[in-house]
């Protein structure tokens, strides 16, 4: 298996277990135990691609640092995260030198997960597909939507025409609605992303839509965007000590978050 030499680093190894055990609230032999499990699942992880292989050192140490300090998870049981390999421009536009860097994006258990710990919500409904030929209402009552959907049995299409989940807060319940029309906005933005060629998975679906698993996605990172995904403390404890990592190794403190275009 690959390995991270700093991550062995007895300094280093300390600092991450007091985060793991601040962030989760549990002892330090059990946060001891649980970091040996998240360096092995990320490690694990881009041993198995060989792209996420060539990525720098010290991107995927920044990695592992912001994604454990917010409480997030590399057990691929969980669905928290995606890693992402990105070739960055560190030279100029004449004379490009490209540096291949490890990022990452949020998964929809992830977000969920993180607007929960924040207590910006409670929870939030598995997203639910509509298909052509099913009855849905989509009403807005003094501002509140109400969505009253009949699956057709067996279903009559696989034409995918929106899809919606129910967010549960301490104001009450919202519904939010995407409808597959929005897909094609999106579908132009990662094609910008990405030199003209958008992300294969808004067509390999049946009959070349979107893939239903991608669009489930799709539908909690629009319905929990505006929502606070920070877990907040009493105090500073694990900001300052992700930075005493960061700047101890000489890694970035922020990572660049991206969305899976």
């Amino acid at each position: 298996m690959s390995n991270l030499p700093i991550l062995e680093r007895q300094d280093v190894q300390n600092k991450f277990v007091s985060i793991y055990k601040a962030v989760h609230k549990c002892s330090d032999v059990e946060a001891q135990q649980m970091m040996d499990l998240e360096k092995f699942a990320f490690l694990r992880t881009i041993d198995d691609s060989s792209e996420l292989s060539k990525c720098s050192d010290m991107s995927k140490v920044g990695v592992f640092i912001e994604v454990i300090s917010n409480g997030l998870t590399f057990d691929k049981s969980s669905k928290h995260i995606h890693l992402i390999p990105r070739n960055v421009n560190i030279g100029t536009k004449d004379q490009p030198q490209w540096d291949k860097r490890l990022t990452y994006t949020y998964a929809a258990d992830g977000i969920v997960y993180l607007c929960t710990a924040a207590g910006s919500i409670k929870s939030c409904s598995q997203p639910i597909l509509v298909y052509k030929g099913d009855e849905i209402k989509i009403k807005n009552i003094n501002g509140s939507m109400t969505i009253e959907h009949s699956p057709t049995i067996p279903r009559a299409s696989t034409e995918i025409i929106g899809g919606y989940c129910t967010i549960l807060t301490n104001a009450g319940v919202e519904n939010f609605w995407f409808d597959i029309t929005e897909v094609e906005r999106l579908k132009k933005f990662s094609a910008k992303a990405n030199k003209g060629n958008a992300n294969e998975l808004y067509s390999v679906g049946p009959n070349g839509q979107i893939d239903d698993g991608f669009f489930k996605t799709k539908i909690v990172k629009m319905a929990l965007k505006n929502y606070r995904k920070k877990k907040v403390l009493a105090d500073n404890y694990i900001d300052e000590d992700v930075e005493d990592v960061a700047q101890d190794i000489g890694v970035p403190i922020k990572v660049e978050q991206v969305d899976q275009d």
